[in-house]
């Protein structure tokens, strides 16, 4: 062989051995550089804006079994609130898969307070995901000057804290509350279908038919009473912000 040719030999055995190697270890390389991509909630795409008033907006969330959110990011304190028996996996950035049950009606409140989070869930029981999440737009008040709060029958006190105040409505049919003082910034969530009728102290009345799933928003305090005009008994959850 020419001196020319084992030249030619060495280096082209040299470039190969360090094709290889490169090939080793540039895909371990390329892995450690990928990060998990984060969207704001609100591009989420199964996250829907249902209502926005600058000072809570509410995002409506239907996923089906065996599916799944992307990766998003939460910046405000949120409420969810269950319309549906429902099991999902909450994979929370930076930690651990959690296997989580709802039961229909329940209300679940995460902070912001010590910093923003991402997660996406993901449906894992045998069930749908329906919820809506609220988020509180506005900060958190440094005093809290809610109303006294409804200790009697048909109200229950779900979850209260800096934020709002949360009720469990249960109404058999034909069932009726005394009258209360429902605070302005109050959110009426169905959990059931059914028809109720409103009564305030002027004597004015409304109706309201509804879904589960279906919500109402108060700007204004008022004093009034609600009657089951259903055959069936109805559930309902009011949050009063604060």
């Amino acid at each position: 062989m020419s001196e020319n040719l084992q030249i030619r030999s060495i280096f082209l055995s040299t470039a190969v051995s360090f094709a290889c190697l490169f090939g080793m270890f540039s895909p371990i390389s390329s892995t450690a550089q990928t990060k998990v991509e984060t969207i704001p909630m609100e591009l989420e795409p199964n996250h829907k804006i249902r209502f926005d008033n600058g000072k809570v907006r509410l995002y409506e969330v239907n996923i089906p079994k065996g599916g799944a959110t992307l990766m998003h990011e939460h910046r405000a304190d949120n409420f969810l609130i269950i319309f549906e028996d429902t099991e999902i996996t909450n994979d929370l950035l930076g930690g651990k898969p959690a296997l989580v049950k709802f039961p229909a009606g329940s209300v679940r409140f995460t902070s912001t307070a010590n910093g923003e989070y991402s997660h996406r869930v993901i449906v894992s029981g045998e069930k749908p995901l329906h919820l809506i999440a609220m988020e509180l737009l506005s900060i958190a008040p440094k005093t809290t000057t809610a109303a006294n709060p409804r200790r009697d029958p048909p109200f229950n006190i779900m979850l209260e804290n800096s934020r709002a105040r949360v009720y469990k409505i249960t109404l058999a049919p034909g069932e009726s509350t005394d009258s209360f003082i429902r605070p302005a910034g109050a959110v009426l969530f169905a959990i059931s279908s059914g028809r109720i009728r409103e009564t305030t102290d002027s004597m004015s009345e409304r109706l309201w038919d509804f879904e589960s799933g279906n919500f109402k928003w108060f700007e204004t305090s008022e004093k009034l009473s609600l009657k089951n005009e259903s055959n069936i008994p109805i559930d309902l959850v009011e949050v009063d912000v604060f």
